[in-house]
């Protein structure tokens, strides 16, 4: 059996949070239930999402997750299959950087990062991965026009 390369032995268990979202406010909540359970119907079309995914790799490659961007595509359309939410995966990027890969979260090395690699506008999703996790994507409704960080 292969050994770890010593730069992945890293302690990700204090980063429980960069697989995860951040919980909804509670004021939003009833306001998402609502518009969920509304019964009303838009009549328009099919809304196409683009996709960046930006794989973030130790400096010698370490982590390297993009293999698994096409089935993650997959899983990602088949669960908005119901909605009128398609999403193109336009571009994968590996990105070997040592200092990226081991950012901690909302640090200022991951925040450089993600003003470095921002793809599209505010129309566009944008997924980090680095190592044993995939950050929550940058989604269209979390960004703004004067936004200074990602």
């Amino acid at each position: 059996m292969a050994q770890a390369s010593p730069e992945l032995k890293a302690d990700f268990s204090t980063r429980a949070d960069r697989c995860g979202v951040k919980e909804t406010p509670a004021d939003q909540v009833p306001l998402i239930e609502t518009a969920s359970n509304s019964g009303v119907s838009d009549g328009g079309g099919i809304v196409t999402i683009p996709v960046y995914w930006h794989i973030i790799t130790t400096a010698t490659g370490g982590g390297n997750v993009s293999a698994r961007v096409a089935d993650q595509m997959q899983v990602l359309n088949a669960a908005y299959a119901a909605s009128k939410f398609e999403f193109n995966l336009v571009n994968v990027e590996v990105i070997p950087n040592n200092g990226w890969f081991f950012a901690a979260a909302e640090s200022a090395e991951e925040i450089a990062m993600k003003n470095a690699l921002r793809k599209g506008g505010p129309a566009t999703t944008v997924w980090f991965c680095g190592g044993p996790r995939c950050q929550v994507p940058v989604w269209p409704a979390n960004q703004t026009t004067n936004r200074t960080a990602y």
